[in-house]
C-alpha cells in the first residue's frame, strides 16, 4: 500500500509539473503582441460598452455584441491599469490559459490524465485558442465557466452526499455566469437539464439512487441566478433579439449547415500551414474528433451527451431564430473537441499499432501540436488594420478627394472627429459623391457582408472603382481594402454623365 502511495503521489507530481508548464507556456503564447490593432468587433465593445460606466454596462444591451459579463471585467481592467488594446483583451487572455486548465480538470472526469493532458497541450499551442484569447470578447469566459460547469455537473450526477452545497453553488454560479457571458448558454443550460430528465426517467430499477438529487436544485438555481444578473436588461433584450438579421443576398448561406461544416473544416485546414498538408491535416483533426465522439458514446452516453448536446442545441435555437451559424457561437465546446481529437487519435492508435498504441497516439498528437505552434505567427498580428489603411488614405488623396466608409469599417473612424470620413450607406449617395469630388476613396471590409447586405453598392464599386492598396488581417474576411474612383468616368447612378435628383 505504501509504495502504491509513493507511486501515486509520484504520478502527481509528475502530473502537476506538466500541467504547471503547459499553462505558463499558455500565458506565454497569449500575451505575443497582445497589443495589436483592435477588429471590428473588439471597437464596437470598446466604444458602445466598456467605455461605459459600470452602472451603465450592467444595465445596457442595445445589441447581442454586448457580452455582458466581459464588458464588466473590461471595465474593471481598464478602469485599473488604463485603457489599451492589450488591457480590454487581458481578461479574454486569462480566461483562456484558465480554460486549459479546465479542459485538464474536466477530462480527468471522463478520461484518462494522460488524454486529458493531451487534450490541455493541443488547446495551448492551437492558433485558433490562441486568437480567441486575445480577443476582447466573451468566448474563453464561456469556454471557462462551460468546462468547470459540466464537470460540476458530472459530480452532481454521480450522487455523491460530500459537497453536495459547494457543488450546487459552484455550479449554479459557473452556469450563470456562462448565460452572463453570451445568451447561447441557455443551450447548455437546456442541454444539462435534458441529460439530467433521461437519468430521472431511467431510474425506475432503483428509486433510492440519490442521482439527480443535487443536479435539479443546481439547475433551478443557475436559472434564478442567471435571470437576477439580466434583471437589469429583460426588456431590452425582448427588443434586441426582435430585431431582423441582416439581410441576405440569394448568394450567402451563412444560415445554411452545410456553410457551417465547410467553414469549420476549412477554418481548422486554414490553421494548418502548408496548402495541400493543411487541409489533410485539418480533415484529420475532424475525423478525430468524429471517432472520438462514437468512442465517448459507447463509454458513457451521460459524458457523450455533455459533450455534443448543447452545440446541437445550440444550432437548433440559432437556425429557430433565423440568425446565422457563426462558427464562434460554438467556440465553448472547444475543450470538448480537444478531449474527442485525442480520444480519437487512440482509438485510431489501437486500431493500427495495438502493442503500442499509447506510446503511438501520444507521438501524433505531439506532432499535431508542433504543426499547429507552426502557425501561431499567423494570428498574432494585427486582427484589422484600420490605422493603417487610414494613414494610407490620408497620404495619397487630394484635398477635392472625398472618403467613404462602407458597412463593418465605418465605426473604427467614427470617433476620431479629426478624421471626417464622409459616411454613405445607399448607392445614390456614393453616386452623388462621384459628381461632387473628383475623385472618391473608400475603404471597405467584410466584402461578403457588403455584398449581402449592399448590394447595389457592392455593384458599384465593382463597375466604378479600382483596388488600390490591401491591409491583411488575421480575421477571417476582414482584410481592410482602399478602393478609388476610376478617373473621368461617370457614375452609372446617372443618366448620360448628369447627377442623380437626388442630389439635388
Amino acid at each position: 500500500m505504501r509504495v502504491d502511495n509513493l507511486e501515486g503521489a509520484r504520478i502527481w507530481r509528475l502530473e502537476a509539473w506538466v500541467l504547471g508548464v503547459l499553462l505558463a507556456v499558455a500565458a506565454s503564447l497569449r500575451l505575443v503582441h497582445l497589443d495589436a490593432g483592435l477588429w471590428f468587433d473588439e471597437i464596437d465593445t470598446l466604444a458602445r460598452h466598456v467605455s461605459l460606466p459600470l452602472r451603465e454596462i450592467v444595465t445596457t444591451y442595445e445589441s447581442q455584441n454586448q457580452h455582458l459579463f466581459y464588458s464588466v471585467a473590461a471595465r474593471l481592467v481598464t478602469s485599473t491599469i488604463g485603457e489599451s488594446a492589450w488591457t480590454l483583451r487581458m481578461p479574454a487572455v486569462i480566461f483562456g490559459v484558465a480554460s486549459i486548465w479546465a479542459t485538464w480538470w474536466f477530462g480527468k472526469r471522463v478520461t484518462s490524465r494522460r488524454e486529458a493532458l493531451l487534450a490541455a497541450a493541443l488547446l495551448t499551442f492551437s492558433a485558433q485558442h490562441v486568437w480567441f484569447s486575445q480577443n476582447a470578447r466573451g468566448y474563453t469566459s464561456l469556454l471557462f465557466f462551460t468546462l468547470v460547469g459540466s464537470g460540476l455537473f458530472l459530480e452532481l450526477l454521480r450522487g455523491s452526499t460530500k459537497s453536495r452545497l459547494a457543488l450546487t453553488l459552484g455550479y449554479a454560479i459557473a452556469m450563470a455566469l456562462a448565460v452572463y457571458t453570451h445568451l447561447t448558454a441557455l443551450a447548455i443550460l437546456a442541454a444539462h437539464a435534458a441529460v439530467w430528465a433521461g437519468l430521472r426517467l431511467r431510474r425506475d430499477e432503483n428509486r433510492n439512487a440519490p442521482v439527480g438529487r443535487g443536479a435539479a436544485s443546481a439547475l433551478a438555481l443557475a436559472g434564478f441566478l442567471a435571470i437576477l444578473l439580466y434583471l437589469p436588461v429583460l426588456p431590452q433584450i425582448v427588443e434586441t433579439l426582435s430585431r431582423p438579421g441582416m439581410p441576405l443576398s440569394g448568394t450567402v448561406k451563412w444560415q445554411s449547415p452545410a456553410w457551417f461544416v465547410s467553414e469549420v473544416v476549412g477554418g481548422i485546414a486554414r490553421r494548418f500551414p502548408g496548402g495541400v498538408v493543411g487541409s489533410v491535416m485539418g480533415g484529420l483533426v475532424v475525423a478525430g474528433v468524429v471517432g472520438g465522439a462514437v468512442s465517448y458514446t459507447r463509454q458513457s452516453r451521460v459524458a457523450a451527451s455533455l459533450f455534443l448536446l448543447p452545440a446541437l442545441l445550440t444550432a437548433v435555437v440559432i437556425l429557430l431564430l433565423g440568425h446565422n451559424l457563426w462558427p464562434r457561437f460554438f467556440f465553448f465546446s472547444a475543450g470538448f473537441g480537444a478531449l474527442m481529437a485525442v480520444r480519437g487519435v487512440s482509438v485510431l492508435s489501437r486500431f493500427l499499432v495495438p502493442r503500442k498504441a499509447v506510446a503511438f497516439a501520444t507521438a501524433v498528437v505531439i506532432v499535431l501540436i508542433g504543426i499547429s505552434a507552426a502557425a501561431l505567427p499567423a494570428v498574432w498580428g494585427p486582427k484589422q488594420r484600420y490605422d493603417e489603411a487610414w494613414r494610407f488614405v490620408e497620404r495619397v488623396r487630394g484635398p477635392d478627394d472625398a472618403v467613404v466608409t462602407l458597412l463593418m469599417s465605418d465605426l473604427p473612424y467614427r470617433d476620431h472627429p479629426e478624421r471626417f470620413p464622409i459616411l454613405t450607406d445607399d448607392v445614390d449617395a456614393l453616386d452623388c459623391l462621384g459628381h461632387r469630388y473628383r475623385r472618391v476613396w473608400v475603404i471597405r471590409s467584410f466584402p461578403t457582408r457588403v455584398a449581402a447586405a449592399q448590394p447595389r453598392i457592392w455593384e458599384r464599386l465593382q463597375l466604378d472603382y479600382r483596388e488600390v492598396a490591401e491591409f491583411p488581417g488575421s480575421v477571417r474576411d476582414g482584410d481592410i481594402v482602399v478602393l478609388r474612383s476610376e478617373d473621368g468616368v461617370p457614375s452609372h447612378g446617372a443618366a448620360d454623365g448628369q447627377a442623380p435628383p437626388s442630389c439635388d
